[in-house]
């Protein structure tokens, strides 16, 4: 997700990669950054590795501070903030990522219909594990009659870390309801280099 947002300079001054394509020095990075953001914890024996405690955006987006790898950083609330915030750029969402969501169906969504059914099909499918993702686009917004953003009917576009060859050229579409109902569970944050 990170490397979505750094500019190319910034992204290979922290990997040592030569660009985006060097997954094996972003991989490194990514899970050095993973570890210093558990030591945040400051319970050692909750910190990767060896135990996997998880994290959190918070943790990610301060720990990235502190390297000056970004200035500051927003984070949003609700449909309609979502939609405004990414207005000015894309979010990192740290979310639970269940095992239907592994593969998107023939139109790109994680999260079929979007309804309230295809949330419970995907949470009884279980949870593969916390997952991060980077929004990068809305694709459809559709507000309802009193001018709020219907989140049943607006797409967001968002990419993942597991290469060009999963979904559409390694993006996926969900509803912005799917992450309304979970938002309890999610974390979004937009990094402002």
């Amino acid at each position: 997700g990170i490397s979505n947002v750094l500019p190319t300079a910034v992204f290979q001054k922290l990997t040592g990669a030569a660009d985006y394509t060097d997954t094996v020095s972003a991989e490194e990075y990514a899970i050095r950054l993973y570890h210093a953001t558990t030591d945040l914890t400051g319970d050692p024996s909750t910190e990767f590795p060896p135990t996997d405690c998880g994290s959190s955006g918070v943790q990610v987006a301060k720990e990235l501070q502190q390297q000056g790898v970004i200035s500051s950083y927003k984070t949003a609330h609700g449909a309609t903030n979502i939609v405004s915030l990414m207005q000015s750029g894309g979010l990192l969402v740290g979310q639970p990522f269940f095992n239907s969501w592994m593969e998107p169906d023939s139109s790109g969504f994680i999260d079929g219909a979007g309804s309230p059914a295809a949330l419970q099909d995907a949470i009884a499918s279980g949870v593969a594990g916390g997952h991060e993702t980077f929004w990068a686009a809305v694709e459809k917004v559709t507000l309802d009659a009193l001018g709020r953003v219907d989140a049943a009917k607006t797409v967001i576009r968002f990419r993942n870390s597991w290469s060009a060859s999963w979904g559409m050229r390694g993006s996926g579409l969900v509803h912005l309801s799917t992450y309304v109902a979970l938002a309890s569970y999610c974390d979004f944050r937009q990094l402002v280099v």
